[in-house]
Formats: structure tokens, sequence, C-alpha cells
């Protein structure tokens, strides 16, 4: 419920949006700046490894140049790698290109597992790699909150931080939006967490800051356990091969390649079961399933599906990220144009919702229904009314955007659940 008033509120109040946040119908979704600035390896915290190491944590941050707008959404960024391998760099052009778009684009170091490698890391040794890591995602907001409190030197709308990742990246973006202290996280995993310093973890000391995640982008990622997940979680949107042979699609077990063979590590709930899980829930969420891969991440870093996917993958992750900001999406003419007002409800709902028009206009409406990925699901006709009902049918449970147009080219869009 609370993210249903935040969209709405975000819909009905969206000039003061424009004007605070740069929502013109192309900010947040297209490449409208050319020249970024960055402050690279900036400290944000310092913990110990697995290995009883210390290791100082940096972060970079990229921003677009000659903004005029003081209050921007960030976006934090956490590199794949199985919790073995990679580092900040990795995800140096995907930054990039989240700040021509307007964001503020962090990638950020986490912990790596450092372990002997003499007999392969367990369960145990993996679920404790992947704590620390969402501890140290969780010190970089800090940080981010921290600095917009003391000067705000990169411009970043605290309101609207969120959280992502590639593969190990997107379980540490997972865990740090959606696992908090009301779940039910089984005896030996607290007891991991609390050996990190809590759900908070230990990566640094500012805990009067906010760790807070406002939407996760999950590209081929997981949760330990989707029974983790309530009403009050973040947003998420999803991306993964549907035969991912890495991080299950759905429930099973994560894997490592070692000599040859890949060995299955921990259990853990991908995308389709996250999807399914936010979808009982009513958050906000959206899924692209690669059919018939078995590729890890295929459609991006030069995987074989990224000529067809990669595009449409990117389109759409910061489309949704774009309408959490700015609510539902529509292009700069149509933003200038008053629009009839109007609201959906209930919503949630299992069977129908209305949708109700505080001033209906003369001539015909043309009502259509689309999913997350743009396709138009339904279209038809109403004569003017003060009240139209809209009929879930065989629809499956999911968000669904509600269009409105009227004859003299006036838009409405508005959310739509159903449970």
């Amino acid at each position: 419920m609370k993210k249903l008033i935040y969209f709405l509120m975000a819909l009905f109040f969206g000039s003061s949006l424009m004007a605070q946040n740069g929502c013109d119908g192309q900010r947040y979704r297209e490449l409208i700046f050319t020249d970024i600035d960055t402050a690279l390896a900036v400290q944000f915290g310092e913990n110990v490894t697995f290995n009883g190491d210390t290791q100082q944590l940096y972060m970079d941050i990229y921003y677009p140049a000659n903004d005029q707008i003081s209050n921007r959404p960030a976006i934090v960024w956490a590199f794949g790698g199985s919790f073995i391998s990679g580092d900040r760099e990795q995800l140096a052009s995907l930054c990039h290109y989240s700040a021509q778009q307007g964001y503020v684009a962090v990638a950020i170091d986490y912990r790596l597992y450092d372990g002997p490698f003499t007999s392969l890391p367990d369960s145990f040794d993996f679920l404790d790699v992947a704590i620390k890591a969402m501890g140290d995602m969780k010190a970089s907001v800090r940080k981010l909150r921290e600095d917009a409190a003391n000067g705000n030197p990169y411009q970043i709308d605290t309101n609207y931080i969120f959280a992502g990742g590639v593969s190990a990246g997107a379980i540490t973006a997972m865990q740090a939006g959606f696992v908090d202290a009301t779940d039910p996280i089984p005896a030996h995993i607290d007891t991991i967490i609390q050996n990190n310093g809590g759900l908070e973890g230990n990566s640094s000391s500012n805990y009067q800051y906010s760790s807070e995640i406002h939407a996760v982008i999950n590209y081929s990622g997981a949760l330990a356990r989707t029974s983790w997940m309530d009403a009050n979680d973040p947003p998420v949107f999803s991306v993964h091969d549907d035969g991912d042979d890495v991080v299950p699609y759905g429930p099973g077990y994560a894997s490592i390649s070692a000599g040859g063979f890949s060995v299955d590590i921990v259990y853990v709930e991908g995308s389709e079961t996250i999807t399914q899980k936010a979808n009982d829930l009513g958050l906000t969420n959206g899924l692209i399933t690669i059919p018939n891969s078995n590729d890890h991440v295929s459609y991006m870093s030069g995987g074989p599906n990224v000529p067809t996917w990669q595009d449409s993958v990117f389109d759409n992750s910061f489309l949704f990220l774009h309408n959490e900001v700015c609510g539902l999406a529509a292009g700069v003419d149509e933003l200038s144009v008053p629009l009839v007002e109007g609201q959906v409800f209930p919503n949630p709902a299992q069977e129908r919702v209305f949708l109700r028009l505080n001033n209906w206009p003369e001539g015909q409406l043309q009502l259509s229904l689309y999913d997350l990925q743009g396709r138009q699901l339904r279209q038809w006709a109403e004569t003017p009314a003060q009240q139209i009902e809209i009929q879930r049918l065989q629809l499956p449970a999911g968000l669904y955007v509600l269009r409105l147009q009227l004859e003299n080219g006036q838009r409405l869009e508005r959310k739509v659940i159903f449970r």
C-alpha cells in the first residue's frame, strides 16, 4: 500500500516532480547527456574479509556534467563474479550509460571470497560472503545519504536511491533491498548475519543515515528465500535466462564452475519465483525472460543474446526506474497538455477495477491495457462516463498499464495491479 500511495502521489503531483527531478518524458529513460563527470575511488567503508584481511571499500560515482537539476535519483550498481571474482571497474560502461540518462550512477566494491581453494567453498562460506556483500552495499547507500546531508556534492535526491546488479551483484542488491528484521530468517542464516554486524552490517559506523533502497534492478540474480518478501518491500525489475545454468530462473541451486564441471553450492530462488511472489504481494514489478537460453546473463557483456535482447533489457529497466521517479511514462508533448484526472480503484484488485474520471470529456474514449514490456493486451472503446469498469478476464496476476486516449489528443495513464 505504501508503494501505491507513492505512485499515486507521483501521478497527481507530476508538475511538482517535473520541476524538482527534471521529469520531462525523456530524462531517466533516454540518453540526453554526452558529458559525464566522475568522482573515483570515494571510500565508503572498511571491513575484514572472509580470510581475515582488512579491505578498504570504494565507490566510483558518475553523474551528468553541467546539469541544472539539483535532486537526481541515484543507482548503486554491484558487479558479478560468483562472489569470487570481479571489481567495480566492470560497471564503468553501465554507470556511464546510466548517467547519460540523468541518474547519478555508483559502482561499488564489496568483499569477495578470499579463502583457500584447496576444496570448494561450501554453502555456509557463500552465505557468509553474500551477507558481507549486503552489508557493504548498505554502507555505500548510507554514505550517499551522509554526503547528501553535508552539502550534497553529487546532487542526489535521497528519496530515490535504487540498487541494481549483475549475477552475484544482483543477489547483493536483492538482499540489501528485501531482507529485514520482520523476515522468517532461519537460525543458521541469522547467526551468520549477526556475526557480520547484523542486518546493517559493520562496514561503516554512520548508522544515523538510512540504507533504504527504493527499487531493485535484478539482472540474473536471486533471493535466498522469497518467503522473506512482504508488501512493504521495494519494486523490483528482473531479467533472467529461463535455463540459466549458474543462478536458477526459479527455485534451485546456484553453482560455480570448477575443473570444467558445474558444482551446486547454495539454494536460492531466482527471478521467476521472485516475480510470482511480488505479484502475490501486489508489489510493483517487471520481468523479462530470455527464452530457450541455458546461458548466464546472455543479454549483456558479449553474451550470445546481446543483439536480440540487450536494447530491450536496458530500455525497459530504465523505463521502470523512470516510472518510479516520474509516474507512468508520457511523451513531452503529452505532458504539456492538461490531462483529464482520474483514479483506479480498488487497486490492487482480484477480478475488476474501476476508472473514475473527475471531469469526463465529450467524444468516444479509447482504452488500452499494456504489460510492462509495452505489449498491448487489449483495446476497446467506451462512451463518456464518470466511471468505467475494467474486467480482469484471463489476465495473470501482475502489474499493467491502463491508457485512456481522448479525441482531443489528451492521454491518461494509470497503473493497475491484479492479484
